[in-house]
């Protein structure tokens, strides 16, 4: 009996690889302006694998009667969604070269390395839903507090593996010209690459 296939759309975007593309170069997905990536200023990583978290505190709007103080008991909770989403992301690769990594520069408060904005290139689509043939870029952006660094040294690997996770503070909207206060904005273009 043959198989069924999905009906759904085949998946048309890839992880970006860090060449091709005006700005994204030699620190591999990071765009060449952030402070982190391959030849970051402040944190140096060749990453290999990244996670971007977004969540939101939920409210418990749940009353008791379906009046203010009478009807009927309310059987079911009812929540909202809170204004304040928060952001967490982490990358995990190799130590890239020779150089420093960034250890000094974590927990440094002088204000000048303790926030770090940067672009990061989700990856290429080959076209967007609307059907649109050009190759689709899909960037996060986002501003970030690096809290924890980790280096796994291992004789029997021929590399020596790194992870840095850091919170998304404030919002990345100022740097974008816009107003929105997400902590971790997306933005698509026809890629230029």
């Amino acid at each position: 009996m043959p198989s069924r296939r999905s009906a759904a759309p085949p998946v048309t975007i890839k992880p970006y690889a860090g060449s091709g593309e005006a700005g994204y170069g030699q620190n591999g997905p990071f765009s060449d302006s952030s402070k982190i990536g391959y030849d970051g200023d402040y944190y140096r990583i060749k990453v290999l694998q990244a996670r971007f978290e977004k969540t939101v505190d939920l409210i418990d709007c749940t009353g008791e009667f379906t009046g203010n103080l009478t009807g009927s008991p309310i059987l079911n909770p009812v929540y909202k969604s809170s204004s304040m989403p928060r952001g967490r992301v982490s990358f995990t690769g190799h130590v890239p070269d020779g150089e420093a990594v960034g250890f000094a520069n974590l927990g440094n408060n002088d204000g000048t390395r303790n926030t770090i904005d940067c672009e990061f290139h989700l990856g290429i689509g080959d076209r967007d839903p609307a059907g649109v043939s050009a190759p689709r870029s899909n960037v996060l952006k986002f501003r970030a507090v690096i809290e924890s660094m980790v280096i796994d040294w291992n004789l029997d690997n021929p590399y020596i593996g790194i992870s840095i996770t850091g919170i998304v503070t404030g919002s990345e909207a100022s740097l974008v010209g816009t107003t929105d206060e997400s902590p971790i904005l997306e933005s698509v273009s026809t890629h230029t690459g």
